[in-house]
């Protein structure tokens, strides 16, 4: 029987043509203890990973969340890294995750966009602080972590077509409260770039609340992703 990792982090890619940070993630974090996993949809995506021990697997499906549970299902880490495709953790918070894995149950890192500006560092600061904080209720973009056996006991992650990050810290919390590392997760700020600030953040507000009033999640995520499908595609 093979020895179990350390740390697997699991990244849910759409395509490589578009989640081109994913490469410098696989150089910058590659570490003995860290065994890096690839769900994608697109098998072109087999020629476009340019790092060494990586594990890519084809999954056809248009869910994020299908592609994480897959992953975390042939991942062999103690720990699960579930990595948002458009951010890039600093070197260290990786190390960190490392030293604390024993300790910690399940968490996430500490947001921020790739854009400066009041708007886009307040709504991290948001994000951070009161949903994360206060709520416990971290989006994908913050790289939540967990380990495996929690995972396995709480189902895995709820299989939405968005908000599913939601709903799965909303599980995890029920287990234990979950701990903000204070290493970054740089995210890319496109939908807010493509769309304008404004009408993204109405939409987000929007989206969230029909969520909560139970609004068929497809639905949702068809209107999220509109002239975008950075996640998903839709006819």
């Amino acid at each position: 029987m093979s020895q179990k990792m350390l740390l697997s982090i699991v990244y849910p890619v759409k395509s490589l043509k578009q989640d081109k940070l994913v490469n410098k993630c696989l150089k910058n974090y590659n570490f003995d203890d860290v065994e890096q996993i690839i769900v994608t949809s697109d098998k072109e995506d087999l020629e476009k990973v340019f790092a060494e021990n990586v594990t890519i697997i084809i999954k056809g499906t248009n869910s994020r969340a299908i592609r994480l549970n897959h992953g975390i299902k042939n991942a062999r880490g103690d720990m699960i890294l579930l990595h948002h495709p458009r951010s890039l953790i600093e070197r260290k918070g990786i190390e960190e995750l490392l030293m604390k894995s024993n300790e910690l149950v399940w968490g996430a890192f500490t947001h921020a966009f790739d854009t400066l500006g009041f708007l886009y560092k307040f709504t991290s600061f948001y994000s951070n602080k009161i949903r994360g904080d206060m709520r416990k209720v971290y989006y994908l973009d913050h790289c939540i972590f967990a380990k495996k056996r929690v995972l396995e006991e709480i189902g895995y992650v709820p299989e939405l077509d968005i908000f599913e990050d939601t709903a799965l810290c909303e599980k995890l919390k029920k287990i234990g409260s979950g701990e903000r590392l204070h290493a970054i997760s740089t995210t890319e700020a496109i939908r807010f770039e493509k769309n304008g600030f404004f009408r993204q953040a109405f939409l987000n507000m929007k989206l969230k609340f029909q969520y909560r009033r139970g609004k068929d999640h497809q639905m949702l995520n068809k209107e999220y992703e509109e002239n975008l499908e950075l996640n998903s595609e839709y006819e």
